[in-house]
């Protein structure tokens, strides 16, 4: 087995990261774990979503201006149910419910979600080795002021984030059991470094570290943990993450962002707008690159992967 990297992802700010990522890495040197935690049954469907959002991202077929969902889509799914009464404020588009029947399908057949996601990977071209963080449910909650407990989609869409936050909790067997086949690529010698790309932290990657063992292997690898600012000069690159800390009593700023990941970190990658917080951050024993990384097109995604696979190469190599 060649030597590669473990890239943790959720949603769409993880997946540009993982775009970038596919475009300096040969494709069996970078490997995505990914969250399972948004997961949810819809109208009868088994909906993946970040696992959709990276497999159409790094197959080039995503929705660019939606940052979801497919492009050219049709939405005659959709609009016939709305006419006929059936709930209908999750957008499912033409393609994508075909992505969702299939995975329905085979999940009733009792084939596991890794190897589902590898066959729709496959069927849209994508030769990444994409793994779901556990093949059993795990269920992200979101304890609100006006509504009480929320489910994830029922908080992020159906609600648009709009909810006050007052406590984000995990629960499923998925957390006793993570994916075999991610602990195990955490465990080979194989391994040069973990990225955890600029998703949400409370969101997206908490259920990572929840899960049994994994931040204690974080935490213990002899190869760097490099982590992604999702935040820029106290505001989100994307989504309701500056929202989201306000809400739970945190300062909306890098400093905090490296605290949440100062047991596990070994970089994080901030921000030029941020370097005066540079000596801050490395107070708590954390290297940090200060760079460009607001990707907000191709180019800028190639370079900040480039500069993170760079830190992980020099790194191994000072060892």
């Amino acid at each position: 087995m060649s030597d590669y990297v473990v890239a943790l992802t959720g949603g769409v700010g993880g997946a540009k990261l993982a775009y970038g990522l596919t475009q300096v890495f040969e494709k069996e040197r970078v490997k995505f774990v990914v969250n399972t935690g948004d997961d949810f049954v819809y109208n009868g469907l088994y909906i993946c979503p970040d696992i959709d959002t990276l497999m159409y991202t790094l197959s080039g077929s995503n929705d660019q201006d939606k940052g979801w969902g497919l492009q050219d889509e049709t939405w005659t799914l959709h609009n016939q149910l709305e006419k006929l009464g059936v709930t209908s404020w999750f957008q499912i588009g033409d393609k994508d419910a075909a992505t969702h029947i299939a995975r329905t399908t085979q999940l009733s057949e009792g084939k596991c979600l890794t190897s589902i996601t590898r066959e729709l990977c496959d069927a849209f071209g994508v030769e990444n080795e994409i793994y779901p963080l556990s093949d059993l449910t795990i269920s992200t909650k979101v304890v609100t002021k006006e509504f009480g407990e929320l489910s994830f989609q029922d908080y992020f869409v159906k609600n648009k984030c709009e909810p006050s936050v007052e406590e984000i909790r995990f629960e499923g067997d998925g957390l006793e059991f993570p994916n075999p086949q991610f602990l195990s690529l955490l465990e080979s010698d194989n391994l040069k470094g973990v990225i955890v790309c600029p998703s949400n932290p409370y969101l997206s990657l908490e259920a990572f570290f929840l899960c049994k063992d994994v931040k204690k292997m974080l935490s213990e690898l002899s190869v760097p943990v490099v982590v992604i600012s999702p935040i820029i000069q106290g505001d989100s690159i994307k989504g309701p993450t500056k929202k989201i800390m306000s809400e739970l009593g945190l300062d909306t700023s890098v400093l905090s962002i490296a605290e949440h990941y100062k047991e596990m970190a070994t970089c994080i990658f901030i921000d030029n707008k941020d370097l005066n917080l540079k000596s801050e951050i490395e107070k708590f024993g954390i290297d940090v690159s200060v760079s460009n990384i607001y990707m907000d097109d191709a180019a800028k995604k190639v370079a900040l992967a480039n500069e993170v696979k760079n830190y992980i190469f020099n790194y191994n190599k000072s060892e």
